[in-house]
């Protein structure tokens, strides 16, 4: 299969599902990244699965989420001495 045959079959399934015009394979690539990043994926597994070489690369793209910073666990809650 070429690549402008699955160009080809993304923008006809996004013409039946109607998408806009502007949804791209790329597109859909930076959505599976945001959705893993909401997800608490680690960066550097994402990096390996989009097959960046450089991490700089896959966390361009960190702004895009909306990730809630006060979810993240501190590592000192884990310690008996802060939870007495």
């Amino acid at each position: 299969m070429t690549t402008r045959n699955i160009q080809m079959v993304f923008r006809t399934k996004c013409n039946l599902l109607g998408f806009p015009k502007e949804a791209t394979i790329h597109s859909l690539r930076h959505s599976f990244q945001a959705h893993l990043l909401l997800a608490g994926t680690n960066v550097v597994v994402i990096q390996k699965l989009l097959g960046h070489s450089k991490l700089s690369t896959t966390t361009v793209y960190l702004h895009l989420t909306t990730a809630d910073v006060t979810k993240a666990i501190s590592p000192f809650d884990s310690l008996e001495v802060f939870n007495a």
